[in-house]
Parts: C-alpha cells; sequence; structure tokens
C-alpha cells in the first residue's frame, strides 16, 4: 500500500493502517521502499509520528527493542527443522513434529521445530541467548495472551525485528517468524518510557518478548493432510476456510468474510478512509493467503524479510482490485512477478495516479472502480 505511516488497534479482530498511497511504482517487498508501521495500543497516531502518538488503556507505543543474540555455538539446534528428537542433537531439546498436534486440536509447527519445554525464559536462556518460553497456541500479532497456566510452552528462538535478514533470522525458515510472544504472566505496559523496563517490545499494551514462532502461509508448508490455519500459523487437520486476501469488509459489523483472518481498515495521510479488506499475518518476504497475496506489510517500524506482517493481495490486473479507488501496480520487476506468480500488488492510488495494469478491454489505467 504505499509507503505505510502508522497503525492503531480497532475492534476485535480489525486493525487500522495510515498509510501514503501509491503514487507511481510498487514498493516491492519489505526493505525496498516500505517505512514500516507502529501500532499505539488505541487511538490512530498522527501522520508521520516516531512514537505512535498517545497509548490508551494504559498501552503505549510499541517498542522496537528485543533481545536478538546469537545462540552459542552449542546450541544451534534451537530452532531448526526436524522430523525426530534425533535431528536436535543437543541433550534436551525435543522435536515438536511437523505431523503431530504438539497440544490436542491446536495444530503442528510447519516442518517441525527443535525445542525444549519449559515454564519460564530462564531456562531457555540456557539453550540460545535470548530464547523465550512462549505459548504456541498464541496467534501471531493477536490482542490476547495465554493465560492457561497449565498450558505446555516451548523455548524459542530468540530474534530482533528488522536487520539482519536472511539465514541469520530464524535459521532463514520461511514457514516461521520472528514476532512477540507474551511471556508468562505478562505485564501490563507502562505509560512511559521505558514502556517495558525489562527491554522487550509493546505490543497491545502488554510486555512481549522476541521469538521465532511458526507461520505457515499456505497448505503447501504443512505435511501431507494439514492445513494452514490464517489465524494461528500452525499447520492443523481440518481444513479451514482461507481468508479472502483483499476482499472488502467492514470491521464494525456484526460478522465480516475475512473467515480467520481479520479486516485491516485504510486511512490516508490526512485521516481519510481509503477502505478496508482482510488479510491475515505471514512472513514478510513471501507468498502468503494460499497464494492469494505477497507478505509485504509490515508491522513494526523495524522491519525486514523474515519479521511478521501483513498480506497484500496481489494481482493481474485492475479487476482483481476489489476495495474501491485500488489499483494493480506493476512489481516492475520480472523476479519478484515470479515469485509471487502476479503481474502487481493492489495498492490504492492517489492523484497523479500512477500507471496501472489494465485488464483486457479495460479503458484507462486509472485503478479499479
Amino acid at each position: 500500500m504505499g509507503a505505510l505511516l502508522a497503525l492503531a488497534a480497532a475492534s476485535c479482530g480489525s486493525e487500522v493502517l495510515q498509510l501514503s498511497p501509491a503514487s507511481g511504482g510498487s514498493a516491492g517487498v519489505a526493505g525496498a521502499g516500505l517505512a514500516g508501521v507502529i501500532e499505539t495500543g488505541g487511538s490512530l497516531a498522527s501522520s508521520g509520528s516516531s512514537n505512535g502518538g498517545a497509548p490508551a488503556e494504559g498501552g503505549a507505543p510499541d517498542s522496537a527493542a528485543g533481545q536478538a543474540g546469537a545462540a552459542p555455538n552449542d546450541a544451534i539446534e534451537l530452532g531448526n527443522a526436524c522430523t525426530t528428537d534425533q535431528d536436535c542433537g543437543n541433550t534436551g531439546l525435543i522435536c515438536v513434529r511437523a505431523n503431530h498436534d504438539f497440544s490436542v486440536g491446536v495444530g503442528a509447527p510447519p516442518g517441525g521445530v527443535c525445542t525444549a519445554q519449559c515454564k519460564a525464559d530462564a531456562e531457555c536462556k540456557k539453550l540460545g541467548a535470548g530464547a523465550v518460553c512462549a505459548a504456541l497456541s498464541e496467534a501471531p500479532l493477536d490482542l490476547d495472551v495465554a493465560t492457561d497456566p497449565t498450558e505446555a510452552r516451548f523455548c524459542m528462538q530468540g530474534c530482533a525485528l528488522g536487520a539482519p535478514a536472511g539465514f541469520s533470522k530464524c535459521h532463514g525458515r520461511d514457514s516461521f517468524a520472528c514476532r512477540p510472544f507474551a511471556p508468562p504472566n505478562a505485564q501490563r505496559c507502562a505509560t512511559k518510557a521505558p514502556f517495558c523496563t525489562d527491554g522487550g517490545v509493546c505490543f497491545r499494551g502488554y510486555c512481549r518478548e522476541l521469538g521465532c514462532g511458526p507461520r505457515c502461509d499456505s497448505d503447501a508448508a504443512c505435511d501431507a493432510g494439514r492445513h494452514c490455519d490464517p489465524s494461528s500459523g500452525l499447520c492443523v487437520q481440518e481444513a479451514v476456510t482461507p481468508t479472502p486476501i483483499g476482499m472488502p469488509c467492514d470491521p464494525d459489523a456484526a460478522t465480516t468474510p475475512c473467515e480467520s483472518g481479520r479486516c485491516l481498515v485504510l486511512f490516508d495521510e490526512k485521516n481519510v478512509k481509503t477502505g478496508s479488506f482482510c488479510t491475515q499475518s505471514c512472513t514478510i518476504g513471501e507468498a502468503c493467503g494460499n497464494g492469494q497475496g505477497a507478505c509485504e506489510l509490515p508491522r513494526f517500524a523495524d522491519y525486514e524479510v523474515g519479521d511478521i506482517g501483513y498480506c497484500q493481495p496481489t494481482c493481474a490486473c485492475n479487476a482483481d482490485c476489489k476495495v474501491s479507488g485500488d489499483g494493480c501496480i506493476s512489481w516492475g520487476d520480472a523476479d519478484l512477478a515470479s515469485y509471487f506468480s502476479s503481474a502487481g500488488t493492489c495498492e490504492h492510488l492517489s492523484a497523479p495516479a500512477p500507471e496501472t495494469i489494465a485488464c483486457t478491454g479495460e479503458g484507462g489505467s486509472a485503478g479499479a472502480p
């Protein structure tokens, strides 16, 4: 959606994006032109604000701080893919397999993951600097935090938002993303800086920690017979209705067409609503939504390929863009078009409107009606 400026929480299951509409050319994948976004935990931030504006409900602007740290040489297997415990090498690590629910009915991590059960972060930091004790049932970018004290928690590799990207982040696994996790007994953020005294990330009103968590982006990331849950990012046994990426939605309606996804509300730099569409979380730089989109909408001010983000609808021509005022903007790069199996992405247009991809028989190139 061009250069994004600010993000604030809306009602449950929806979010608000403030953005600069496209004025020519696609922003491309993260790290190639997007400016990043910030959530304030309540009201819409002022345009261009670097601190997210005033907090609400005791929350505070997101902090991009977090513990990264490379894992010690004898603990490099934490977070690696696996099929058996033997793949994980180190004593104490187990394989949470891709074909077996780690908890009844919850799902399995795509590709499996080398980990260990835990009760607190201190246990995990013995396995890797910055490792966190996470509840995998906590959906990426979710408002809620895990509160069941009996729920099994697992050590997940620590990470940091932003650079560097590539293999140094989450072992380069495209079905995992650097994302916030709420620790056991998560604390509310302070109302002023420092919002989280332990160096955590203030996200949706709670101090959270950054770790590499499972985030399947399509059924293809899951083992045979399993399906990608658009909400949790886990691979589940029952088929899940896909999120209709790019479908217009009303966040104030009793129901939305977004299924397990969420309704993203968009405003321009003048706080004028430009539209809203269905999306889901994803790993920046990857195809998402079972091939319906490209993960290029950053969720935090600091971001890179491999961080958590939102799925933007892809398109072949303007008619594929369902939100009024959007048009299909070319990738402008043959490799990106091939990687995302699309001609471009649906972006909101502003005057003077950039050139868009007209469908066969479509007059002009000013965007979708």
